[in-house]
């Protein structure tokens, strides 16, 4: 059989060996993106349960037994947080190995999605304590490579075909995210949107299956509800549309600050060229003082994010709640923690809709919604942030239960997608750092220029 490798405008490295599948092939499959779905969404249960868990560790059962330092205490734990992530990763990841949806995304690429069976839980483990101890990121991404890695895994052992392993492993993505997030649907769309960078009937059949058996797993025992109910959102005339206009240019603009943020945060420490321990007590020093004066901005936020939403901080603190958590984050990630970027950037979205609620609900323009400009907010950062509009609409209909605003979503999300494009040329967050390995070329939409892919690992 023939190696082909093809460079499609965004495309992925196709999988790598051209063949014909037959029908029991694509119904073993089928019952293999089941299984990793079924996997997924246990995991996904069992890493919410660590997250948990540390947390009470850390703010609850450590502050009682440590509770002679008064807030001395609340200053260490992000400082021990980190130190403890950052220590963990370094001993446990070997060389060329890394941790993040990026390294999913080169994963596929460049090794036909072979992962380590070590990685999901290293990274549940890693991520898990960064979140419990106040680091300032999300459980969602650490869940897509967790996922990757249990659906790459079982194509393992069962000796896949190349091309039918990459589809295993997105399928095990789509069923982490969807597991974690309860958004089957946008964990199918993020898995082609982000991951394969590609979108086909086929794959879109095996990656549901993931998904759906996934989400109906943590349904069986967490249950589930939305994250936040904006059922009630409403805009009530074409001029709302103006308003939703101007959330998805300030969307763009703010996803693509924070992405500044990252680079700026990432180019200190390593202009620094200090230990890595030094640049965890760095970081845990900076997140140290965030828990005593503004704790509002650790972790994953979703506490204060409901606050916004019933309304109970005023214009200047949501601003000044979305500049330190855009700092905060950039230094959870930079300085040696584990997490993702999806709680940080609803985050984002919520204090965007918060503050366009609060200005023009205090000059008495009623014509969109307090909810609304909620949800519109979500999607126009999640937009800018990944690169993926239609990750953004989805998601922010089902983890809100406002389908019948699906028409501002995709407003918001196409004019942030474009502003954010004039500032980092359509590269994601995920982009930016495999353009920064040497594994992108920096085009846009155009991974891998025509060089060898061996000579461009090497390189990198």
């Amino acid at each position: 059989m023939r190696k082909i490798f093809k460079l499609r405008g965004m495309g992925m490295v196709e999988p790598g060996i051209k063949c014909n599948a037959t029908p029991f092939e694509e119904i073993k499959l089928a019952l293999l993106c089941i299984l990793a779905g079924l996997v997924s969404g246990f995991a996904a249960v069992i890493f919410r349960y660590l997250v948990g868990l540390f947390n009470n560790i850390f703010w609850h059962h450590g502050a009682h037994a440590f509770k002679g330092l008064g807030n001395i205490y609340k200053f260490l734990i992000p400082v021990v947080g980190l130190l403890i992530v950052s220590t963990f990763i370094k001993i446990s990841l070997r060389k060329g190995e890394d941790h993040g949806v990026q390294e999913v995304i080169k994963t596929i690429a460049l090794r036909g999605g072979k992962i380590s069976p070590r990685i999901a839980p290293i990274e549940a483990l890693a991520s898990s304590i960064c979140i419990g101890a106040g680091g300032s990121v999300g459980p969602e991404g650490p869940m897509v490579q967790i996922g990757a890695g249990i659906g790459s895994t079982i194509g393992q052992v069962f000796k896949l075909h190349p091309a039918k392993l990459i589809q295993l492993t997105a399928a095990g993505a789509a069923g982490g995210l969807a597991a974690i997030f309860n958004a089957p649907v946008a964990g199918v769309i993020f898995a082609m949107e982000a991951i394969l960078a590609k979108f086909h009937t086929k794959s879109f059949c095996y990656l549901a299956l993931a998904s759906v058996t996934a989400l109906q797993l943590r349904k069986l025992i967490m249950g589930t509800e939305p994250l936040l109910d904006l059922s009630s959102a409403s805009f009530s005339n074409t001029y709302g549309l103006i308003l939703f206009i101007l959330v998805g240019i300030s969307g763009g603009i703010i996803s693509g600050l924070f992405m500044k943020m990252l680079n700026v945060t990432e180019a200190f420490f390593k202009s620094l060229n200090a230990p890595y321990l030094l640049n965890a007590l760095l970081g845990g020093t900076v997140l140290g003082i965030f828990a005593l004066y503004l704790p509002q901005v650790l972790g994953e936020g979703y506490e204060y994010m409901e606050q916004v939403f019933n309304k109970e901080h005023i214009f200047t603190f949501i601003f000044i709640m979305l500049g330190v958590k855009i700092f905060a984050t950039a230094i959870t990630i930079n300085s040696g923690g584990s997490g993702g970027f999806f709680a940080p950037a609803l985050y984002f979205g919520v204090m965007l809709g918060g503050l366009f609620s609060s200005y023009f609900g205090g000059i008495n323009i009623e014509i969109v919604s307090h909810e609304a400009f909620i949800a519109a907010g979500m999607a126009s950062i999640l937009a800018g942030v990944f690169q993926s509009p239609i990750t953004a609409i989805i998601m922010i209909a089902e983890i809100a239960n406002c389908y019948h605003l699906v028409l501002p979503l995709m407003l918001v999300s196409v004019v942030s997608t474009y502003v954010n494009s004039m500032f980092y040329k359509g590269r994601s967050v995920y982009d930016m750092k495999l353009v920064k390995d040497g594994i992108k070329k920096l085009e846009p939409n155009l991974y891998f220029p025509n060089s060898s892919l061996k000579e461009m690992v090497k390189r990198s």
